[in-house]
């Protein structure tokens, strides 16, 4: 169980600390980025969406979420897409 909270815990900080001491970094030396991201996370966070938007930096989908689509049909992929892109976090 220890071991399984620790990769949680891991895992989070980005989304709970990382990408704000990151935002912050590129902030003060006037530097725009490219956040290459998946559309459920930042569905999840959407407070790093409007950050990064309000900031003047690029977002470059990774898709809507991170899975294994390489069986996935021809309309799978373009509803992924279509999440994807759409933009309509809250």
């Amino acid at each position: 169980m220890q071991r399984c909270l620790a990769k949680i815990l891991h895992l989070q900080y980005g989304s709970r600390a990382g990408v704000w001491r990151i935002l912050r970094l590129f902030k003060d030396y006037k530097m725009p980025l490219t956040a290459f991201a998946v559309g459920r996370a930042l569905e999840l966070n959407p407070a790093v969406a409007h950050a990064l938007e309000r900031d003047g930096h690029e977002i470059g989908s990774h898709g809507w979420r991170w899975v294994d689509r390489s069986a996935w049909s021809d309309e799978e992929e373009t509803e992924n897409v279509r999440k994807a892109i759409s933009g309509q976090f809250p």
